[in-house]
């Protein structure tokens, strides 16, 4: 994952981190080697991904869970 390191304002910093697990296999699976994101949402939401389907879904359910609740939800 790279990005704007929000924790750096008001300097642009850009930044990686690694997530590891199943997603970059599962994401190139799916047939996309990136996804930009761009902008910022008003509410929670979140970005499903089911080949070559892609939605973004209100993830007001999730909001406030921990990592591992939210992995199993």
């Amino acid at each position: 994952m790279c990005a704007f390191s929000p924790q750096a304002y008001p300097h642009p910093w850009f930044t990686r981190s690694n997530i590891g697990g199943y997603f970059g296999g599962e994401l190139k699976r799916a047939g996309y080697d990136g996804i930009v994101v761009t902008g910022a949402a008003d509410t929670p939401v979140r970005i499903l991904i089911h080949d070559d389907e892609v939605r973004i879904l209100p993830a007001d359910d999730l909001w406030g869970l921990d990592t591992m609740d939210t992995l199993q939800a």
